[in-house]
Parts: C-alpha cells; sequence; structure tokens
C-alpha cells in the first residue's frame, strides 16, 4: 500500500479501496474476509489483530495458554479437535478413541484473570459472549437478558471430551445452547447444556447462542 502511495507499483482496486477504508478509519474489506475478524472500526480490529498475535507467538514458543481465546484464533475449530484427540490419549487405556467421542463443555464460576494454569484434561476457553440472554452467576443459570445489553460476557468455559454414549443432554430443566464462532452465526463450534428455570424452548423461539468473537467498535 505504502508503494502504491509513492508511485512505486500500480494502484490496483483492491489497493484503492483498502486506502479508502483507512482514511475513513474502517477495516478494508479484503482485510476482513482474510482475517474473519468481527471488529468494525479499524482502531479496534487493529487491537484484536496484535492480541490474536500476542497468542499465537507466546504459544508457539512454547507458553501454551492456561485459557484460550477461542476469538482470536483462525480456526477455532481446528482446537476443539485437537483437545478431542488429547483427551483421547489421555484415556486410551479406557479405550476411547476419536470416533466415540464429542466436545463436552461447561461453564464455569471464574473468571480469566483468575485462572492460572490449565485444566488436567481438556482447556478453557475464555471471551466467549451470551446472544440474547445473561448468566446469572449466583445461580449458575440462563436468564434473561439486560436491557441494554445484547451479547453478555460469560465467565471462563471447561472444553473436554466425553464418551458419545454418556454425552449429557435431554435434561429437562436446559437449553442446548449452540456456540458460535462469531455473531453471523455461519459456523457452529459446540453446544453447551445451561441450567435453565424456564422450558428450554423460551431460548430456542429467541435465538439465544454462544458468540466465541463478538468484535467492538472504535471510541
Amino acid at each position: 500500500l505504502e508503494r502504491a502511495m509513492q508511485g512505486a507499483i500500480a494502484l490496483t482496486p483492491q489497493l484503492a479501496d483498502a486506502m479508502g477504508s483507512i482514511r475513513l478509519a474502517a477495516v478494508p474489506a479484503g482485510w476482513a474476509r482474510a482475517s474473519q475478524m468481527c471488529s468494525h472500526g479499524l482502531g479496534s480490529w487493529i487491537a484484536e489483530l496484535r492480541r490474536r498475535s500476542e497468542q499465537l507467538t507466546k504459544w508457539l514458543h512454547g507458553h501454551r495458554p492456561a485459557c484460550f481465546w477461542l476469538g482470536g484464533l483462525f480456526n477455532p475449530q481446528g482446537l476443539l479437535a485437537a483437545n478431542r484427540q488429547e483427551v483421547c490419549r489421555g484415556r486410551l487405556k479406557e479405550g476411547w478413541t476419536l470416533g466415540d467421542v464429542v466436545d463436552d463443555v461447561r461453564v464455569l464460576n471464574v473468571d480469566e484473570e483468575d485462572v492460572r494454569k490449565p485444566p488436567e484434561e481438556g482447556v478453557y476457553i475464555c471471551g466467549v459472549h451470551l446472544e440474547g440472554g445473561t448468566w446469572d452467576r449466583r445461580l449458575q443459570q440462563l436468564d434473561e437478558p439486560h436491557p441494554t445489553e445484547t451479547q453478555a460476557p460469560l465467565p471462563v468455559l471447561h472444553a473436554t471430551a466425553a464418551l458419545r454414549s454418556a454425552a449429557r443432554g435431554g435434561r429437562v430443566a436446559s437449553y442446548a445452547c449452540p456456540c458460535y464462532a462469531n455473531a453471523s452465526r455461519d459456523r457452529f463450534l459446540f453446544e453447551v447444556e445451561l441450567p435453565s428455570a424456564d422450558e428450554p424452548a423460551k431460548w430456542l423461539m429467541r435465538g439465544v447462542a454462544m458468540i466465541a468473537s463478538v468484535g467492538k467498535e472504535d471510541g
């Protein structure tokens, strides 16, 4: 982009679009498509990119995150698949195989800053938000959303694996809440059984879901 501005190379339509977007403090369309990040303002997008880089760089140099920011991964499904494989290896003597297990995710009552080390089995996940509802930390159950809040932050999640035949589910007082990679809901990740004082149909009709990467607005 800098070379095009200096006249060293041709100004292509893509570069012209990027230049115009940057002048408006907006994220160029090509950058947004390639990154799959949800922040709308350029400042927030760059901050999110930097946070992504920090998580991956530390991991690359041998510092496995105690708590994974799922929304900061280009391929969160890859982490979940690797997690299932790791759990199966740990349960090899029990005869667990990858084809026999499914994701088993639950909401904990701790925040990201309280996590000091990874769990003995599985991974901790942070940065997930609840859309269409909120989480009652005292009662540990799904609750009505706050009037001014469209997306409510959740505590840390613990993701492990469970045998398909023994997977939790089907409880009357729980809602099988889907989790998606982003707010467009085009990439499904997993389901979490959320305890609820209301019938699951209430939350289903409202479209309540978890979102791994919500993005931010500048300002």
